[in-house]
């Protein structure tokens, strides 16, 4: 679950990144048929190939009995959304789900090659479309720096006229 919704973001901008602290919260607005009871991220502030889990606490009230249904993930990278995934609820968590309390850790790779503000969005749905439950990652990535000589990792060359050769000389073309 947790690893195709990094997995959406993965890849779309080529520099290295470094992470400041997500957040992870309850985005269901109190309309959500789980109740989530803990949340959380870790590490808070994720490296680029770092591992990284997502651990969940949910509340499933008595009388609801999930046998399906949908997750869809939403990603925004830098303001600009991304075409949501829609995949089956079952896939990501056994099915049949009855009342109780349940934890879900999922962990993977967090990705590298992201530059700017994020935001990844699960959205859990019963088989009538009611929601189950949401959560929103958000943060921002930014350009790595060397440790060592806390330097860009990269730059790109500074062209000037002196360093761009002279034209080659163009001979007679005719024979």
């Amino acid at each position: 679950m947790f690893i195709r919704l990094l997995s959406s973001i993965a890849g779309l901008v080529a520099m290295l990144s470094a992470t400041t602290a997500a957040t992870v919260k309850d985005c269901g607005g109190g309309t959500s048929i789980f109740k989530i009871q803990g949340l959380g991220l870790t590490p808070t502030a994720p490296s680029p190939g770092q591992d990284v889990t997502l651990h969940l606490e949910y509340d499933v009230p008595a009388g609801t009995m999930v046998t399906g249904g949908t997750t869809t993930y939403a990603v925004t990278l830098n303001f600009i959304p991304f075409q949501p995934s829609t995949e089956p609820l079952c896939q990501d968590i056994p099915c049949p789900l009855g009342p109780g309390s349940y934890t879900n850790d999922t962990s993977t790779t967090w990705p590298s090659g992201i530059s700017g503000s994020f935001t990844s969005k699960m959205t859990w749905a019963d088989e009538v479309g009611k929601q189950l439950l949401c959560v929103l990652i958000s943060g921002s990535m930014k350009e790595a720096t060397s440790n060592a000589t806390n330097m860009t990792v990269w730059q790109p060359p500074i062209v000037t006229t002196a360093s761009v050769p002279p034209p080659a000389k163009r001979g007679n073309l005719r024979k």
